[in-house]
């Protein structure tokens, strides 16, 4: 296998992505509050990559030493996601206010409407119980 093989690539990206996603990345640094609190933030943490490559025979390849072609790519994405705060022997938990998804907000309009057809079959009920008296 040549020099600069696929291996070569995923570990040197392997070991780029070790700088940059610690611990202290997704559990931040304490801070101390002027009340006693200590105040502790959390964050989420996703990252892909992608490597490919190839040994490309030539006429001139000496056994088995083909010249190598290669790339790879990545991403990182750090969200903040809230904070954990300590006080006086209690943990809670202060989640960060982010846009809703389309699911998140289907759920929330679910009750509202169990509600409303409630309301409408109890009505139509009452006005068919009235009609048949």
């Amino acid at each position: 296998m040549s020099k600069g093989s696929i291996n070569e690539m995923i570990g040197t990206m392997m070991d780029s992505i070790k700088e940059v996603v610690k611990v202290s990345t997704v559990v931040g640094n304490e801070v101390n509050a002027p009340d006693g609190s200590v105040i502790i933030p959390v964050t989420k943490v996703s990252c892909g990559f992608g490597a490919t490559g190839v040994e490309i025979p030539t006429k001139s390849a000496i056994k088995e030493e083909y010249p190598f072609g290669g790339g790879s790519g990545g991403g990182l994405s750090i969200e903040p996601m809230g904070f954990m705060v300590l006080k006086e022997g209690n943990v809670r938990i202060v989640p960060m206010v982010s846009e809703q998804t389309t699911v998140e907000k289907v759920i929330d309009m679910v009750p509202p409407m169990v509600d409303k057809l409630n309301g409408i079959v109890k009505s139509y009920t009452e006005k068919t119980d009235k009609t048949s008296e």
